[in-house]
């Protein structure tokens, strides 16, 4: 293959001969390389049980509210983990932040197999996008769930659920109502019960102590579908998943079948719900008006009516990864 040679300066710049469309996909390449380089996905993590917000990178800003209201944009199927070269509790004590590698589970990888060189310890996530609610300007936000958020957490005497339960919830609500599940609002909150950050969830704003079901404006919605359309989410799902490490497998693809699928156990009956959404003089959007056209079932007389959380509560999915048989301690989320 010859090259040609054009003008640039004072310098004489070779320009490859090539196929038009595979110019273009390494034009593509680049410049994804670059977003994904100098753009950091904005954030939110969860350290010392209270919610850090980062956008592109920068430094977390802590939020003086123990709940934070967003809608759940995307869920990436297949749980991921994340190695730390140091474990949790050094990290607050010294208040350095750790050095982490996140990828997806290998082959036949078990949450006790020997971790990647220079790491102590390894945990368990699973990755969602959220949108805050209430947020003019639409952003989306990274949050990675640990194991205990994902399986373990909630209290239905409370009106909370595990996000396993949650995510559960919303498909049946999507199956029996027609409710696309990234319309809800979602409130989260610190479970604490547990002595790490854990996050519990709920469909209903439990900081004004109220049992409506909430859903997300118009505006939102609509900047939601777009994200979704137009692949950001897709790329903000698997975004900075480590690519370099002496161990050319670390960078496997996830698995064909993903193992955080909420399994069937038993039949569960889908919630029962009539969501008082609407504001006053108001028009509901056709999907709300879906959901209120479905009939009630009646509690017995003088019984009040059960919340979809406490119906759910006694649903906990049993959601391990082949051959695991517990959580080990160190997954927490952090």
């Amino acid at each position: 293959m010859t090259n040609q040679v054009i003008p640039f300066g004072n310098v004489n710049v070779p320009v490859p001969q090539m196929n038009a469309d595979f110019a273009a996909k390494i034009a593509a390449q680049w410049q994804q390389a670059a977003a994904l380089a100098t753009n950091a996905p904005n954030r939110i993590t969860f350290k010392s049980n209270r919610f850090n917000i980062s956008k592109g990178g920068g430094e977390p800003v802590q939020l003086s509210e123990l709940t934070l209201d967003v809608h759940i944009v995307a869920v990436n199927p297949q749980f991921h983990y994340v190695f730390y070269d140091r474990t949790y509790d050094e990290s607050e004590k010294t208040g350095v932040a750790p050095k982490t590698l996140s990828r997806y589970p290998l082959p036949d990888e078990k949450f006790d197999s020997p971790l990647p060189a220079g790491f102590a310890q390894r945990n368990y996530r699973q990755r969602a996008i959220v949108m805050l609610a209430n947020d003019p300007q639409h952003e989306l936000y990274v949050a990675d769930f640990g194991y205990k958020s994902v399986r373990q957490s909630g209290n239905a005497n409370v009106g909370t659920c595990s996000f396993a339960t949650l995510l559960k919830t919303m498909g049946d609500f999507q199956a029996s109502h027609g409710i696309m599940p990234f319309t809800f609002t979602v409130q989260l909150s610190f479970d604490g019960r547990q002595s790490v950050p854990v996050i519990a969830f709920s469909l209903y704003d439990l900081r004004n102590r109220s049992n409506e079901v909430r859903f997300a404006s118009e505006p939102a919605i609509q900047a939601m579908v777009e994200a979704m359309t137009n692949g950001t989410t897709d790329r903000l799902l698997d975004i900075h998943f480590d690519n370099t490490t002496e161990n050319a497998t670390v960078n496997a693809a996830p698995p064909q079948q993903p193992q955080m699928q909420v399994p069937p156990q038993g039949q569960v009956q889908p919630p029962q719900m009539q969501p008082q959404m609407q504001p006053q003089g108001q028009q509901p959007p056709a999907w709300q008006q879906q959901a209120q056209a479905q009939p009630q079932m009646q509690q017995p007389q003088g019984q009040q009516q059960t919340p979809p959380w406490q119906q759910q509560a006694q649903f906990q999915p049993q959601m391990q990864p082949q051959n695991e048989q517990t959580a080990p301690a160190g997954m927490a989320a952090l």
